[in-house]
């Protein structure tokens, strides 16, 4: 993250905090640090570790991925190196079976899938079919069969144009199969161009 306050303002530090039975928080307590400070980075986790790629170092965009393992009482262990990963400030990820749904970030329609490895690495990046818009910190979702980026920021031309918009791209998935379990996973995810689902801010009510 980033302190404001200070200069430099990009944070390495890391924390944590319980979430008690009836939905609040427990106090925060410090985690291991970041092996690199940066603020405007995606983070994603999944049962076993908790990734943080990308983002905006002291220097400019990162172009590198960090994991660290989640424990049973919920702590994490130290930060390690995951592998590389376009540089990007200001992306969104999104864990989708064994796979992270890298994209946007500033000035960028780019979308990326990258294969989870054993033991918490990533795989290269595979490019995927890009935005319709430029996207910088855009939320992801999955719904079904298909993902759904929104909202967001772009820089490109000089002014914030802030995004109301909503984009969509199918899902393609693959039965696999073996004597113990059956399980959907991705297999070249995304498969159709993004389109729009919601258009104009006329669409949106409060």
């Amino acid at each position: 993250g980033a302190d404001n306050s200070k200069s430099p303002n990009v944070l390495a530090s890391v924390e944590r905090a319980p979430i008690n039975a009836d939905g609040s928080l427990g106090s925060w307590q410090g985690m291991p640090a970041l092996s690199t400070a940066r603020m405007g980075f995606a983070l994603v986790a999944n049962e076993s570790y908790v990734w943080v790629l990308g983002g905006q170092g002291t220097s400019g965009a990162l172009a590198t991925a960090e994991r660290a393992e989640i424990r049973p009482d919920g702590s994490i262990g130290p930060w390690q190196n995951a592998g590389s990963v376009p540089a990007r400030a200001y992306p969104a990820a999104l864990v989708v079976g064994d796979s992270i749904f890298y994209l946007g970030g500033s000035d960028t329609t780019t979308v990326f899938r990258i294969p989870i490895l054993s033991g918490g690495s990533l795989d290269t990046a595979v490019a995927q079919p890009s935005l319709l818009n430029k996207r910088s910190s855009p939320k992801v979702f999955q719904a079904g069969t298909h993902l759904y980026v929104t909202a967001g920021e772009d820089y490109s031309g000089g002014a914030i144009n802030g995004w109301r918009t909503t984009e969509r791209a199918l899902l393609e998935f693959k039965l696999i199969s073996n004597s113990a379990e059956s399980k959907h996973e991705p297999s070249s995810p995304v498969t159709q161009v993004w389109g729009h689902q919601f258009g104009s801010e006329d669409d949106w009510v409060a």
